[in-house]
């Protein structure tokens, strides 16, 4: 929004004449320029000038200087400490995904796209960047059917939504349990997807990735009934490099840890250089432009005898709750730290049909209340950092 207010702040528009679009129910503000008087102005961040309103010359300087390696801010959670850390994307990041995205899908103007992922998780770039930049139109979900697929598939079809994203548990169920008539493409990700048999009406797409890679890093159609769901292959313009501890490549088959380059890599951490240095280097491997960056994902993977990434886990003891990164080191941490806890050990187990929970197995002389001890983690853990089960 900073930019679009900077372009009529250059283009020195007359924002007392605005004309909605067909997106306008978005409803989003954007605070405007100051006038000459001195009076402050709100007005919709989706509403568009008519020509003859400001100097197209100066529009297009402004949009020239907008370049590609500026950058936007990302924020998401610090798995290891709670607390918010950011992830520096540049336009050149969004850009970048968003055309991979849009011929991967084959998103055009007659695509309708059924926004679900909250605004804070980043698969919402990929609901909205891609869909707009084609002139496609996006329905916003609203909160109280995203988990009623009875509600949610009555309301794709009645809309013609054709493309749509769900965390990984909900999109094996829908794509299981729900006729659908309206889909072309079902998106998700997230965690690891349990086997399933592919849906016959529309391509499900198995995506991986972290944010630090903008949205998602490699893609895979579930186009039969796996015995493991690969993660597939990279996107096309992205380098994989599978390496062993030394940073050497490994070859075909053999275990490592998953890196990637490119230009959807972003440029690191805000305000964290020392979270930057552990993550990000120069490629060792490749010097063509744009594939200078070299991250680091900390994900154990293969590469299969065709290409495609097959994901086995990590090489710490991070782990994935309903999409969120958090380090079960921590939560143990944070439950010794319990009055009466002697010792704690938390695991994360596989639940039935997907997806992960925390158990934590404690040690103590008393009875431990594991309300309390749960509210006592959520001072200082996000609630999916809670534990499921609890054994004293």
């Amino acid at each position: 929004m900073s930019n679009i207010r900077q372009i009529l702040k250059v283009c020195k528009a007359d924002i007392n004449k605005a004309y909605p679009l067909t997106f306008s129910q978005m409803g989003i503000y954007l605070e405007c320029m100051q006038k000459p008087n001195g009076t402050m102005y709100n007005i919709p961040c989706c509403y568009i000038l008519k020509k003859a309103d400001f100097d197209i010359s100066r529009l297009k300087e402004s949009i020239k200087k907008a370049i590609l390696n500026h950058k936007r801010l990302q924020v998401k959670i610090d798995s290891s400490t709670g607390t918010p850390k950011g992830t520096m994307m540049e336009h050149q990041n969004i850009m970048a995904f968003s055309v991979a995205h849009i011929q991967l899908t084959e998103l055009n103007e007659n695509s309708v796209v059924g926004a679900y992922a909250s605004y804070c998780f980043d698969a919402c770039l990929m609901e909205m960047y891609p869909t707009l930049s084609v002139g496609a139109t996006v329905h916003i979900i609203e909160e109280d059917i995203r988990l009623d697929l009875v509600a949610l598939n009555k309301y794709f079809e009645s809309n013609n939504i054709t493309h749509a994203f769900m965390t990984t548990q909900v999109a094996r169920q829908f794509a299981t349990e729900i006729d659908n008539h309206s889909l072309k493409y079902l998106l998700t990700g997230g965690e690891k997807l349990v086997p399933l048999e592919p849906p016959k009406k529309y391509k499900m797409i198995n995506g991986y990735g972290p944010t630090e890679c903008t949205v998602y890093t490699t893609s895979q159609v579930v186009d039969k009934l796996y015995y493991r769901i690969p993660v597939g292959n990279g996107m096309p313009n992205m380098k994989l490099y599978v390496v062993d501890k030394q940073k050497r490549r490994l070859p075909y088959g053999a275990l490592g840890e998953l890196c990637a380059s490119g230009r959807q890599v972003s440029r690191g951490y805000l305000n964290r250089p020392e979270k930057t240095a552990e993550a990000y280097e120069n490629n060792p491997y490749c010097n063509d432009e744009g594939y200078e960056r070299f991250y680091h994902t900390g994900d154990i993977v293969r590469f299969m005898n065709d290409g495609r990434v097959d994901f086995i886990g990590r090489n710490d003891g991070q782990v994935k709750i309903r999409g969120f990164r958090i380090e079960l080191s921590e939560v143990e941490k944070i439950i010794r730290a319990y009055p009466d806890i002697k010792e704690a050990t938390v695991i994360a187990k596989n639940l039935e049909g997907g997806g992960k929970c925390i158990n934590a197995y404690i040690v103590s002389d008393k009875q431990i209340d594991i309300e309390k001890l749960n509210e006592f983690i959520k001072e200082t853990k996000p609630p999916y950092g809670t534990c499921r089960y609890n054994a004293d």
